[in-house]
């Protein structure tokens, strides 16, 4: 079983050497010809109406993604007294919780403990 295992991967490295060298060989007779056209001025313009379109949605996508990366910090950790700054989600929650401390009485913005 071995031998035949070796006989067909041999066989393998010989047709593949051999189909190689021959495209080698018939593309080497035919010289390559390139030829550069430098781009109309409408067709510049264009092509950075494109680059810059994409450049803008790659920033907008890698914005979001850091904001869903930033939103996941609820499922990980829920809130305590910890609000991230540029979290959507704890800013309307602490919009919410400031809301409702804005009708209670004992409440004072400015001040996070009681003092005597």
């Amino acid at each position: 079983m071995k031998k035949v295992i070796v006989f067909l991967l041999l066989l393998n490295f010989t047709a593949t050497i051999a189909v190689g060298y021959t495209i080698y060989k018939n593309n080497s007779k035919k010289p390559y010809e390139i030829n550069i056209e430098s781009p109309s001025k409408i067709e510049d313009e264009q092509f950075k109406a494109n680059v810059y379109e994409g450049m803008n949605r790659l920033m907008m996508g890698q914005n979001m993604i850091n904001l869903r990366m930033l939103s996941l910090h609820h499922f990980a950790k829920p809130h305590g007294e910890d609000f991230y700054e540029h979290c959507p989600e704890c800013q309307l929650e602490q919009q919410k919780i400031l809301e409702e401390q804005k009708n209670n009485i004992t409440f004072s913005a400015g001040v996070n403990e009681w003092t005597f």
